[in-house]
């Protein structure tokens, strides 16, 4: 949750404050969701809370930044073969 959510919270914050004190239109931020974000998985219940709350955060702060055009969207990438994902698919 400190990485996942609090991390994208707290980076979208300060980003928001410098492009605002910049004034500068025309800015995004893309957000890291994942598509367990839409999809949630058995098992992993903690990543799928947080990436759902990134979804959300990134839905409110593109309706209360629009009219600033500041632009704020997410990725929801799948599964990457990794060595974190062979360990946790060797679980099963």
């Amino acid at each position: 949750m400190s990485v996942d959510l609090k991390g994208a919270a707290l980076c979208m914050k300060y980003e928001l404050q410098q492009m605002k004190r910049q004034g500068q239109g025309g800015c995004s931020i893309v957000n890291i969701s994942s598509v367990s974000g839409y999809r949630p998985q058995p098992n992993n219940i903690a990543y799928v809370a947080a990436k759902h709350g990134v979804v959300g955060m990134t839905k409110v702060a593109a309706l209360e930044n629009g009219p600033e055009n500041i632009r704020v969207n997410s990725v929801a990438p799948g599964a990457i073969d990794t060595p974190m994902l062979r360990g946790a698919l060797e679980q099963f």
